[in-house]
């Protein structure tokens, strides 16, 4: 991890500021990120932890937020980076705007910068992206990854970044397809017990986490995840595993 510079005294070699299990993703030098699992499991809070510090310690960082419909990143991925830049008090170092969707780093030029699937443009009208965050990657089409990933390129000795961040909701998907063992039995286990899967590509890293990997879920919440197990067992899984 990078040191910030002399301009900002925040503290990101703090491991207690993540969710331990992410951790060792934040020294992968592997271009593809897979996390998947249940609600509640903290992918999307730690996605955009490594984005702030990308974007305040990386000599060159620009990051596309990508989703299947432009007007749920607002609610979602955006959001998310809003709440963590006000968390951890790091609001003079960004200037951002709603429309566009669009966040600038002020010590150093880098963006974050929002495109959804239905857009009459797409990814390659951005120029030089390092990083794409595909949110619900699950509903993307294998065509829409293929061209969005694609886009990536730098001539700067930059780590390129894909993170696939999904809750599993079907059996079958072109993830599964690029990334995963073909026998699902190998790595998954039925109480949704397991944590880190080898991938067939070696470029990829894939984590599997769900709510009791979550240290900051409360309670109350988790309570409410349990109770699912009463309501419907299929809705159970897909939630909390």
């Amino acid at each position: 991890m990078s040191d910030l510079s002399n301009n900002a005294s925040f503290d990101f070699s703090n491991y207690d500021l993540y969710n331990h299990i992410y951790i060792p993703l934040l020294h992968s030098k592997k271009r593809y990120r897979i996390l998947y699992g249940g609600r509640d499991s903290g992918k999307s809070d730690f996605i955009v932890q490594d984005g702030i510090i990308s974007m305040l310690t990386d000599p060159f960082f620009r990051l596309i937020m990508l989703r299947k419909f432009y007007a749920s990143i607002k609610m979602s991925q955006f959001q998310t980076f809003i709440d963590y830049i006000r968390l951890w008090e790091l609001g003079d170092l960004f200037h951002i705007t709603l429309n566009p969707l669009f966040i600038y780093c002020k010590e150093n030029g880098n963006q974050i910068l929002a495109k959804g699937l239905d857009q009459s443009d797409n990814t390659k009208s951005i120029k030089d992206p390092t990083a794409i965050w595909y949110e619900e990657a699950d509903q993307i089409s294998e065509d829409a990854f293929t061209e969005s990933s694609l886009s990536l390129r730098s001539s700067r000795n930059v780590v390129l970044k894909e993170y696939l961040s999904f809750n599993p909701r079907k059996e079958s998907t072109f993830i599964n397809k690029l990334f995963f063992p073909p026998v699902k039995n190998s790595y998954e286990k039925p109480d949704g017990d397991f944590s880190w899967v080898k991938s067939i590509n070696d470029e990829a890293v894939i984590l599997h986490t769900n709510y009791k990997n979550n240290r900051f879920c409360n309670q109350k919440r988790i309570d409410r995840l349990e109770s699912l197990r009463d309501q419907d067992e299929n809705y159970y899984k897909v939630n909390t595993q």
